[in-house]
């Protein structure tokens, strides 16, 4: 009977210091939070573990987030996921159509998160500024090039297809005003001013044939002229002739007498007029936004989103570094609490620091059962 009372007695105290243990080392973790000085001298295990390698722990979670966590390649892949990208276009059209039936402006929305200015007038300024230097620095660069190599292809193939048809259309102008009564009629008059203009022998010739029969000869000729096909090759090439020349003259000649400022100008009257900046900028947004929102939503900012999207994927490699968030973490870490940082452990882990107590509270059992036969044994 003693025996037994001593070996449970073995069993309790060394399930009770193996529990005490085990707790003893999980609360030293964390404390003592300061370290402890006695006589001037700092005791051992004085702070806690992570108070006193607080710092080292920072700097190791802030390369674990960086080497580990959000790593550039990791960052694109969730950004390039389509199912990712499908929730934050939803998300972003959600987003979109709770404003297009607000009672504010654009105006106004915008100032809540800039400096107060009137955009519309802003944008238009900035527009006409850029727009004018953009045109200023395009006719500078190439006034003094062919004109061949200023016009775009297209115009040029056009301009050439031109010519073929202007051959043409001249052509049966003519003719159509030749077979006219004004056409005849100005056929006598210039020949009537050419024989009184030639002398006395040329009146002779002309009072003997007579002008209204030398009218019917000459008449005929001109009109089966003009539909000959040897007009149309003469006219085409005279036309694409000129149009050579235009082709190889520099593109200053063209400009020259345009008032080019006058023409932007009008321009941008024209666009203030079709383009109602005054109208998106100022009035209430539910006054015009809705009847955009089918072209936005599903159009525009699906468009916007994935280009967003695949730029910051391709930059984020680049730009990670500019953040230094191995030094954001590691501050952050640095300078939280060591209670607060107890307090969130503790509460994560609490059901695990339990087992760990039971499990030092078993294993000291089993020590002691073994001390208390050996004990026995011995004795």
């Amino acid at each position: 009977m003693h025996d037994v009372v001593w070996l449970v007695l073995m069993i309790l105290m060394g399930a009770f210091i193996g529990g005490l243990t085990n707790s003893l080392a999980i609360k030293m973790l964390f404390r003592p939070y300061e370290p402890i000085y006695v006589k001037g001298k700092q005791l051992p295990l004085t702070p806690g573990l992570i108070p006193k390698r607080r710092k080292e722990l920072a700097e190791q979670m802030g390369k674990i987030v960086v080497e580990h966590l959000l790593t550039p390649e990791g960052i694109k892949s969730k950004l390039e996921d389509p199912h990712f990208k499908e929730e934050v276009r939803r998300w972003a059209k959600d987003q979109a159509k709770t404003y297009f039936y607000k009672e504010e402006s654009l105006n106004e929305w915008l100032n809540r998160y800039i400096t107060p200015i009137d955009l519309s007038e802003t944008v238009k300024a900035e527009i006409r500024q850029k727009g004018n230097q953009v045109v200023s620095d395009w006719v500078d660069s190439h006034k003094d090039k062919p004109l061949r190599e200023v016009l775009p292809a297209q115009v040029k193939a056009q301009g050439d297809q031109l010519v073929e048809k202007g051959a043409d259309y001249i052509l049966w102008r003519a003719q159509a005003y030749m077979e006219s009564e004004d056409g005849k009629a100005r056929v006598h008059q210039f020949l009537s001013n050419f024989l009184a203009g030639r002398g006395s022998v040329m009146n002779f010739i002309g009072s003997m044939v007579g002008n209204e029969r030398l009218v019917e000869r000459v008449h005929p000729e001109i009109i089966r002229f003009l539909k000959d096909d040897t007009s149309k090759e003469w006219v085409s090439h005279m036309l694409q002739k000129e149009w050579e020349q235009m082709l190889n003259r520099p593109a200053e000649d063209m400009l020259r007498g345009v008032e080019l400022e006058a023409v932007m100008e009008r321009v941008w009257t024209k666009l203030e007029v079709e383009v109602p900046l005054n109208k998106w900028f100022n009035a209430p947004l539910k006054d015009w936004a809705p009847e955009y929102e089918e072209v936005i939503i599903n159009k525009w900012l699906p468009v916007v989103i994935d280009g967003l999207g695949q730029y910051v994927a391709e930059q984020f490699q680049s730009f990670l570094p500019s953040l230094n968030l191995a030094e954001v973490v590691r501050s952050q870490v640095d300078t939280f609490e060591v209670e607060r940082l107890e307090t969130l452990v503790l509460a994560i882990s609490r059901r695990e620091f339990i087992m760990i107590k039971y499990l030092g509270a078993l294993l000291g059992g089993f020590i002691g059962v073994f001390q208390g036969l050996i004990f026995i044994f011995l004795s």
